[in-house]
């Protein structure tokens, strides 16, 4: 496992400490289930030569794990109801979104194989 997937699920691990407004905004603390969710889908992401940018809990209970290469960004958010969503943008454009199930091979595809021209 890279050195980045490691430190990046020891942060989502820390997650579990949060309390409700954490923020002092009220955010929501991640579930025990969504830090699983994140956790898997990082190490499956990590064994796909996918590198992780960045993570961070959402105001309403969420993860959000950040790939980012060249123009291109991609955000994965891990929501209690499994309702696990993605959106990859080159620049300001869309280039695909939806469920992680239905867009993880245009992921692994668009971020171990795109060459900027």
């Amino acid at each position: 496992m890279s050195f980045s997937a490691r430190k990046a699920i020891n942060k989502i691990k820390s997650y579990s400490g949060l309390e409700n407004n954490w923020d002092g905004y009220g955010a929501v603390k991640p579930t025990d289930n969504t830090i699983n969710n994140a956790i898997n889908f990082l190490r499956k992401a990590d064994e796909d030569g996918l590198n992780v940018y960045f993570v961070a809990p959402g105001p309403n209970g969420e993860i959000v794990i950040e790939f980012k290469r060249d123009n291109l960004e991609a955000e994965v958010y891990f929501n209690e109801d499994n309702t696990n969503q993605i959106m990859v943008y080159d620049r300001d454009e869309c280039i695909a979104e939806g469920m992680i199930e239905d867009q993880y091979e245009k992921l692994r595809e668009i971020f171990t194989s795109y060459e900027e021209t």
